[in-house]
């Protein structure tokens, strides 16, 4: 959404690199073919919504014929977002995976990704395989540019793809947003194109009279002060933090999502807009309105999330994943439990106008992608190995190797239950054994302990998914937005938050743009826009 400025959705441009002003092939995207339909399954014919299982099939088929590896060892570099596994020679999980790939799978598991990527490009001895985020540390795009990873291209594009089946199971988006100026360097992890959402108490409106939600900004307004006016004795308030005051205005107001491109091919950054100025001006009266809590300047997410339990907030936005967990893990249980009657429920914000939001929590459609090393891609058999490693790493649901992938070992990892669903066991040393596993894959919903609140989850992200303003820029390229986005995101962050609060008129946004076009802002644009014309085969 922009909220803090955009980060670098696509790569960026290296002069060596992008060809200066020639124009790029056009890229023939993978050949697409669809999941296999299961008993539970919802398979969705809309781009962006994954599909939602119900039930694990009682006997997984194999989506891979032989092991993809050829003796030997592969080593990789991946990030994990929760405790690092323990050593191979103590991973049951690991010892598995390498009798199932047919190779010695050596994993370099970084907690800290952007600094442990950054040490290891800079020392140049290279893994087989490499996670690279998009717009994540510089360096990966800046060494991506300068033709630091193998361009997959040929070996991916259109009918080729045929040779990984599982990789052409990942949806056509997918590989769209992971795509860099029309190359593809790696097999993308997958995103729905909706991964957060908005959360009320809706027995808390209820108490004020709003049986409906608000039809539009006026109303909304209204419920939200009303909240605040009812509650001013310092234990409950309407949000947690700025941000999601923010938030809600933004969506409201239909701010783009971080840049709008214009009929001639111009773009404008969400900043630059009316609706961004009228949603600083409608969170700024919230705020005069006491509808944050004390420390809304500085509560963390995991913060707000606890207020939120608690029962303290009206409005939360959360993921899927930590809203839903699995069953009584997720926020929405957690709350039921510690307050009784509690009803939380997703909500889609209205237009200011009564007309339809822009709702924030999109995603362009993949979060990093598995790529090989340019020198080992010198060697067409090892591209065509590692390939097929990638291809194991995106089997489907309801296959063995999703069934390993996802779940681990039965007996170990999970059990199935009653009903024939895999359920982890309460063990986290044991889980955190399957922390090393991400590469690339497909999206889905599926909560074993809970299974139909996999059709929640994709009701959501069917409903919010058609609304999302898509950003134009993603799969483009900009030096400029590589060297200074963090200093940007941080310049906008702070003038919305003096904004919001108080501290500088709403007219200060004037002087925001100001400052971020010459700091680098129109730079960035230009580039976009050079870039989107080599896409376009439009280049001067």
């Amino acid at each position: 959404m922009g909220l803090v400025g955009a980060a670098v959705v696509g790569a960026c441009s290296d002069t060596g690199r992008s060809g200066g002003d020639e124009t790029r092939k056009k890229l023939v995207l993978p050949d697409y073919a669809p999941p296999q339909e299961l008993p539970g399954s919802i398979i969705s014919k809309a781009e962006g919504v994954c599909p939602a299982y119900t039930q694990f099939p009682a006997k997984p088929f194999r989506s891979v014929k032989a092991r993809p590896g050829r003796g030997g060892s592969i080593r990789a570099l991946v990030p994990t977002w929760t405790v690092p596994p323990p050593s191979l020679a103590e991973n049951e999980w690991a010892k598995e995976l390498d009798r199932r790939l047919g190779v010695k799978y050596v994993p370099n598991v970084a907690v800290d990704y952007d600094a442990k990527v950054a040490t290891t490009l800079a020392g140049g001895d290279l893994p087989d395989l490499l996670f690279a985020i998009p717009g994540g540390a510089p360096v990966v795009l800046q060494t991506l540019l300068q033709g630091g990873f193998t361009d997959l291209t040929e070996y991916l594009s259109g009918s080729n793809i045929k040779k990984y089946p599982n990789l052409e199971l990942l949806p056509t988006y997918a590989w769209r947003s992971s795509a860099v100026e029309n190359r593809l360097y790696g097999a993308p992890n997958t995103l729905s194109f909706i991964n957060q959402f908005d959360i009320y108490r809706r027995d808390l409106a209820k108490n004020l009279g709003y049986t409906a939600l608000p039809a539009n900004g006026d109303e909304m307004f209204d419920m939200l002060t009303g909240f605040a006016k009812k509650n001013t004795g310092g234990d409950a308030w309407t949000f947690g933090s700025v941000v999601r005051g923010i938030r809600l205005a933004q969506e409201m107001f239909r701010v783009p999502t971080n840049w709008r491109s214009g009929t001639d091919g111009g773009l404008t950054y969400y900043i630059e807009t009316d609706e961004f100025e009228a949603a600083l001006e409608y969170a700024n009266r919230l705020w005069d309105a006491k509808c944050y809590h004390p420390d809304a300047l500085s509560n963390s997410d995991t913060k707000e999330r606890e207020l939120f339990v608690a029962g303290k907030l009206l409005i939360h936005w959360s993921s899927l994943d930590i809203y839903f967990g699995n069953g009584l893990s997720g926020i929405e249980g957690q709350m039921r439990r510690v307050v009784p009657g509690a009803d939380p429920q997703y909500f889609l914000p209205p237009g200011h106008d009564g007309g339809k939001c822009n709702p924030t929590g999109s995603s362009p459609g993949s979060y990093g992608v598995a790529a090989i090393p340019s020198e080992i891609g010198k060697d067409k058999g090892r591209v065509e190995e590692l390939l097929n490693i990638m291809n194991y790493w995106a089997a489907p649901f309801g296959s063995e190797e999703f069934l390993f992938l996802h779940f681990g070992i039965e007996g170990r990892h999970f059990n199935f239950n009653t009903d024939g669903q895999p359920v982890p066991v309460d063990d986290a040393r044991v889980l955190s054994e399957m922390t090393m596993n991400v590469l690339c894959g497909p999206a889905f919903q599926y909560y074993p302990s809970h299974p139909q609140t996999a059709v929640t989850a994709q009701k959501i992200i069917a409903r919010n998914a058609p609304l999302v303003l898509k950003d134009p820029t993603v799969g483009l390229v900009s030096r400029t937005a590589m060297r200074q986005s963090s200093a940007l995101s941080q310049l906008v962050t702070d003038y919305t938050n003096q904004i919001v609060s108080g501290r500088k008129p709403v007219n200060a946004v004037g002087e925001l743009r100001q400052q971020w076009r010459s700091r680098g802002g129109d730079r960035i644009r230009d580039e976009y826009q050079e870039s989107g014309s080599r896409v376009a085969g439009t280049a001067k």
